[in-house]
């Protein structure tokens, strides 16, 4: 796929994330802060071994977890997206991707136009595929009707129209969708 002109750096792409994820490192480097004062106060009391104990478990607590559940807030809808992308790749478009209520509002946008992209090629296709079966269905009987020897009876001309009926019908469905 060929892209036209080059994009402009924005730093400012989802205000409201970056202001949440920021306020969410800010919170988290100075609770650290505060706790490397603690340990500073506990190293003359403590033995070396208990200092580094209570330093790992502090790190687990203030900044690992947090950023595990942080992360896990805006990953795990984007993971939901893109199982739906992949599906949507390999023509499924029998699903839509549904988030939790706290989800972020960005993300929530997204997954909004994937489902309007999912519904919108589903009912033409689903109309495409319903008057392929009416051509075939009227093909196999205009075929019947020619074994039997009335090749340009009533019959047969009234489904021939049928069939160019449903073809235009095809066509413009079709004609729906800008490819190019």
């Amino acid at each position: 796929m060929e892209y036209k002109g080059v994009e402009r750096r924005r730093v400012f792409m989802g205000m409201v994330l970056q202001a949440r994820f920021l306020g969410f490192a800010v919170i988290l480097l100075v609770l650290y802060s505060l706790f490397l004062l603690l340990i500073q106060k506990l190293s003359t009391m403590l033995v070396l071994p208990f200092l580094f104990l209570i330093a790992f478990i502090g790190l687990l607590l203030i900044i690992l977890l947090p950023c595990m559940f942080f992360t896990y807030r805006i990953f795990g809808p984007l993971v939901r997206i893109e199982r739906h992308a992949k599906q949507m790749a390999n023509r499924d478009l029998s699903n839509f991707i549904r988030l939790r209520g706290g989800d972020d509002e960005t993300v929530r946008r997204l997954a909004e136009c994937f489902n309007l992209v999912s519904q919108n090629l589903k009912e033409p296709l689903a109309d495409a595929q319903r008057i392929q079966s009416l051509i075939h269905e009227k093909t196999a009987c205009l075929a019947f009707l020619l074994e039997e020897g009335k090749p340009y009876g009533e019959d047969a001309v009234a489904l021939m129209e049928e069939i160019q009926d449903l073809h235009e019908e095809l066509d413009r469905i079709l004609k729906g969708f800008k490819l190019f």
